[in-house]
């Protein structure tokens, strides 16, 4: 008897010893988790406030890819830098590129900020917390998914990215604020519409001219022709354009040159077709608008082309007129005020936290 209860101590004893064994156990592992996913993801935080709103992580990150590409091209610009696994920690002349990036992301964030700020202020949005910003941005995309599905038109995306979806909404908010001229900026005057076309309109108002023209464009890089085919299209070219010196048309000295006649167009072009048909013969046109009218060029060989242009007739326009682009300056007039706005207001506002670890934060994210 006394054996049996001997054993069973014995049993119980190594028992509770393993069960101590076991848990001492799990808890090296999950000290050791714990160690490894702080050494994985760094051991910095993010300690950053813009205005009232804490930034999470997720939006700063967010917006700091945003300005990855802008970094990387002011240092291949400047130091000619290329891909490598350090360039974001390298020192180029006391530049880091790093630090460059934590700071055009916080000025990115201070912007966007300011726009919804403003917004709030002006009761466009009830709220500028990110958090809410990602409900806004699933429901704007359930929605879409919704009308997919009924088949009902879906203007734009099918489904915003989150970068493109807050690009959208702050166009829109934007907009809401333009189109009330009682916001601040928004009230435009006629006196301030004619000043500004007055100094804006040797640039941005010059009507193009209307142009009649005939040519001749053989784009022989793409015809993959011998070296003695082109120089035989340019003499004939060249033929013919001394029959122009005579006072030939372009189309009428043709005739002994029938090998050209596929090359050749009659074109009438008005000021309002300028712009829509530019990329279409805008080679054309950059060498008829040297011409008076009834003058040709020489033959000229150049981007893999041989060229002969005759302007017929050449009509020189003016001005837009005011009345004509008054609602498209007062909408530009508007959009930079709003930006100026914006800006002003994105550099008042109060961003506040521990910039060293901010650094950390940026540099330990582009360790990964």
């Amino acid at each position: 008897m006394k054996n049996k209860h001997k054993n069973r101590k014995q049993k119980l004893r190594r028992t509770t010893q393993r069960k101590k064994l076991f848990i001492t156990s799990l808890a090296v592992i999950f000290i050791g988790a714990i160690f490894t996913i702080f050494s994985v993801q760094g051991s910095s935080t993010l300690d950053l406030t813009i205005g009232n709103e804490k930034i999470p992580e997720e939006e700063f990150l967010q917006a700091m890819n945003g300005e990855k590409d802008a970094v990387t091209q002011y240092f291949h610009k400047k130091y000619g830098t290329g891909a490598s696994n350090d360039f974001w920690l390298q020192e180029f002349d006391g530049e880091t590129p790093y630090s460059m990036l934590a700071d055009k992301t916080i000025e990115s964030l201070s912007l966007t900020h300011a726009a919804y700020e403003t917004a709030k202020d002006n009761g466009y949005v009830d709220s500028i917390n990110y958090s809410d910003l990602l409900e806004r941005f699933e429901a704007e995309n359930e929605e879409r998914a919704e009308k997919i599905k009924k088949g009902e038109p879906v203007y734009g995306l099918k489904e915003f990215p989150l970068e493109m979806f807050i690009e959208h909404e702050l166009d829109g908010l934007q907009k809401k604020y333009m189109n009330d001229e009682t916001n601040e900026g928004m009230s435009i005057s006629e006196e301030e519409g004619r000043n500004y076309y007055e100094e804006h309109k040797d640039k941005m108002f010059v009507k193009h001219d209307d142009f009649e023209m005939e040519f001749i464009k053989i784009y022989y890089a793409a015809l993959e022709l011998e070296e003695s085919e082109i120089d035989s299209l340019e003499e004939d070219l060249n033929q013919i354009y001394k029959e122009l010196a005579d006072g030939r048309t372009l189309g009428s000295a043709l005739e002994n040159f029938p090998g050209l006649e596929p090359y050749y167009e009659h074109m009438e072009i008005s000021s309002e077709e300028v712009s829509s048909r530019a990329k279409e013969v805008g080679d054309v046109l950059e060498l008829a608008v040297e011409l008076e009218n009834g003058e040709s060029t020489e033959v000229i060989d150049q981007n893999g082309s041989l060229y002969l242009v005759r302007s017929i007739e050449r009509v020189e326009n003016n001005y837009v007129p005011y009345e004509a682009v008054k609602e498209n300056i007062f909408k530009i007039i508007r959009e930079e005020r709003y930006d100026q706005i914006i800006s002003e207001k994105a550099e008042e506002i109060a961003v506040t936290g521990d910039m060293e670890e901010v650094y950390d934060f940026v540099r330990d994210q582009l360790k990964q």
